[in-house]
């Protein structure tokens, strides 16, 4: 099952369990390519995004509430 993020850049999608050891991942950037054409997840330059938007991913959904 896969599971997604949206920001107003950025959408990821992480396919699998959070506690599963391997995961596949897709990150499109919606200002470069807002057709969603390139799959930016395994470029070594936005590893860091993906590492951020993972941790959001993970924290779910009542973490990203107002406070």
């Amino acid at each position: 099952m896969g599971y997604a993020l949206r920001t107003d850049r950025y959408r990821l999608v992480a396919w699998g369990a959070k506690d599963r050891d391997a995961r596949d991942f897709e990150l499109y950037d919606y200002q470069a390519d807002p057709e969603e054409t390139v799959n930016l997840a395994r470029k070594p330059e936005h590893a860091e995004r993906v590492k951020d938007l993972t941790a959001l991913l993970d924290a779910g959904w009542k973490a990203l509430q107002p406070k």
